[in-house]
């Protein structure tokens, strides 16, 4: 459920990426342009025709630059607009100044190679607010036991239903808590409590030897 969750509320993102192998001076700034311009064209593409995205896609372009030579990239960010005017200085800049945070030297003399051209769309979605419950603190007692093999013997433990555990609600240790989906165990030196939104949160005593 928890996966499900996610998934319906996860933002919509793809990356797609061209190889480049050239340097990164003025005469192949309208190749870097034109790259930039033809992943933007499929990315926006993919998420109107094949996830039919209706919002404003956001587009972050980079590139995976070295000194030649090299044989490890940096990932650096490119301004699409100033490489559309043919402008190299911004992306020049940071690739000096992330090589230096990087590895604590740059070079400002030293040809620089774009290997790949990367570009991630993301469509944001809308998050939804989780219902919220102010908790009103109370202990609640098991109905039931059963017999459960713990900490190398076999014990008589509380038996709680999930659903009788709301907001909330406290609860000692060692105990089994059993729900339609799955069976939690809580060993002896946990305490437990269950918050607003019904999640259990379970805290270990300082004075608990866990070995």
């Amino acid at each position: 459920m928890l996966s499900a969750l996610g998934g319906l509320t996860a933002d919509v993102r793809n990356d797609f990426t061209e190889t480049a192998y050239y340097d990164l001076v003025p005469e192949t700034a309208p190749r870097i342009a034109a790259t930039v311009s033809r992943l933007t064209k499929k990315a926006r593409h993919w998420m109107v025709e094949e996830q039919h995205y209706e919002g404003t896609p956001v587009f972050h372009a980079s590139g995976e630059m070295r000194y030649r030579g090299q044989s490890f990239e940096i990932e650096i960010p490119i301004n699409a607009a100033a490489i559309a005017k043919g402008d190299i200085a911004p992306v020049t800049e940071a690739f000096h100044a992330e090589h230096r945070r990087l590895y604590g030297h740059a070079d400002p003399e030293a040809p620089i190679q774009i290997i790949a051209i990367n570009l991630v769309v993301t469509g944001h979605s809308a998050k939804p607010t989780l219902p919220r419950s102010a908790p009103v603190c109370r202990p609640v007692t098991a109905a039931i036991s059963m017999t459960a093999w713990l900490d190398g013997a076999w014990r008589e433990v509380p038996l709680f239903a999930r659903a009788d555990l709301t907001p909330g609600a406290t609860f000692a240790s060692p105990c089994v808590i059993a729900q339609d989906d799955t069976t939690t165990i809580v060993p002896a030196g946990f305490s437990g409590e269950v918050d607003g939104h019904g999640n259990l949160i379970l805290a270990l005593s300082e004075t608990t030897d866990a070995h």
